[in-house]
């Protein structure tokens, strides 16, 4: 679908809204994670989608932009 709006709107940064986290990498059992992440975040580059915006909160994960962590965050740094 991304494919498709991008075409539709060639050159217009894109904001998309997922529910379910693709980045970090959650390395732990976690059942709700996308089997195809990194597919996915390939194609939200192809398409220029400048913000990817998840619906979980993951305490100590620190704000990140294209593999680039910003600030300095640690689980005790998150309010709890």
């Amino acid at each position: 679908m991304i494919r498709e709006v991008a075409s539709a709107h060639p050159g217009a940064p894109l904001l998309v809204f997922q529910h379910n986290p693709i980045y970090r990498p959650i390395e732990s059992i976690y059942p709700y994670k996308l089997t195809n992440a990194p597919e996915v975040m390939t194609s939200y580059g192809d398409s220029h989608v400048v913000l990817s915006v998840s619906g979980h909160l993951h305490r100590g994960c620190p704000f990140c932009y294209a593999n680039l962590v910003i600030g300095n965050h640690s689980p005790d740094s998150v309010e709890k």
